[in-house]
């Protein structure tokens, strides 16, 4: 903890600027919140169709924050060549990446990064840039 609130790249001044954001948007960070534990702590809410969940790993020596959106289950077995071609072929140009969940069989798209130097302004690009390509995304496969 600074001086003055909690020190740059910390879990906690991350933790900071996530509420921040919260608030401004109208929500409650507090019935965002998912969990909050030692190893980390996990918010979701929406932003346009696309489910959006936060989370910040507290490790002390990597603080990192992940901000991802799960957009689709993956489809029966003979449809998953075309839809893994169309999102790789996506993430090329895509300011976020499109990535497989194995665990959850999901496409999510993510975007990751320590937390060092993270600023109140790049998290909120880093909400919308998630939630952007998620809700585009989404609604392309939709059509498909």
């Amino acid at each position: 903890m600074g001086l003055f609130g909690p020190s740059k790249g910390t879990a906690e001044s991350a933790i900071k600027f996530i509420i921040e954001f919260f608030k401004d948007a109208g929500l409650d960070p507090n019935e965002c919140q998912h969990e909050n534990s030692k190893e980390f702590a996990a918010w979701t809410f929406a932003r346009g169709s696309a489910p959006v969940l936060i989370l910040v790993h507290k490790a002390p020596e990597f603080p990192y924050i992940s901000v991802c959106s799960p957009i689709v289950k993956l489809p029966e077995a003979d449809q998953v060549n075309a839809l893994m071609y169309h999102c790789m072929a996506k993430n090329y140009n895509s300011p976020a990446t499109i990535g497989l969940n194995e665990e959850a069989g999901h496409i999510v798209v993510q975007y990751g990064r320590p937390i060092e130097g993270l600023d109140k302004e790049e998290l909120q690009g880093m909400m919308a840039v998630v939630s952007g390509v998620a809700d585009e995304l989404d609604n392309e496969l939709a059509e498909k």
